[in-house]
């Protein structure tokens, strides 16, 4: 919060050692990786994002074999807490690693990270990174640069998420 990202990063990291429960794991991704986006440490994020959605995975087969996990609440002194469900934070996850592959030029990747985030949560939750109408316009300029038209129509035109993005923007349905 003081802006000094650097150092918070650092205590981050050393707070890994500390991480004895999956959610614990995520909460200190979720925290590498907002303080590595404002550095723009784009492999940074990139690799924090790996490492959340394992987390996530370990998480999921602990519910599937029956181990009682710790439920998701918000931690008050973390910059940024686990909030809500598990699917906001794997959209924001998406959002954080679309942005940092379109920074390191991977446009592809970065299309198929941001088609996968939720429109309801890119319209309410993700004022901080990017809003619905940046998104889509990202997705279009990336995919007309990577994809095939085959490709665009299948995954952008034709999906029912997508479909909800392009509404906001009836110009960039247009020039898809």
């Amino acid at each position: 919060d003081a802006g000094d990202f650097f150092n918070a990063l650092r205590c981050y990291v050393r707070s890994r050692d500390y991480c004895v429960t999956p959610r614990h794991m995520i909460t200190m991704c979720m925290n590498v990786i907002k303080a590595s986006f404002y550095l723009q440490n784009w492999s940074n994020v990139l690799s924090y994002v790996n490492k959340a959605e394992q987390s996530f995975e370990s998480l999921e087969s602990a519910a599937k074999s029956g181990t009682p996990s710790t439920p998701s609440t918000e931690t008050a002194g973390s910059s940024y807490s686990v909030i809500g469900s598990d699917a906001l934070l794997t959209s924001r996850l998406k959002v954080y690693a679309g942005i940092a592959e379109l920074a390191t030029k991977r446009y592809k990747l970065a299309t198929r990270h941001l088609l996968s985030v939720s429109f309801e949560h890119c319209s309410t939750n993700f004022q901080d990174l990017i809003s619905p109408q940046t998104l889509i316009q990202y997705v279009c300029l990336c995919s007309l640069a990577t994809f095939e038209r085959s490709e665009i129509y299948r995954l952008i035109l034709m999906s029912p998420n997508a479909k909800q993005y392009l509404e906001l923007e009836p110009t960039i349905r247009d020039i898809l």
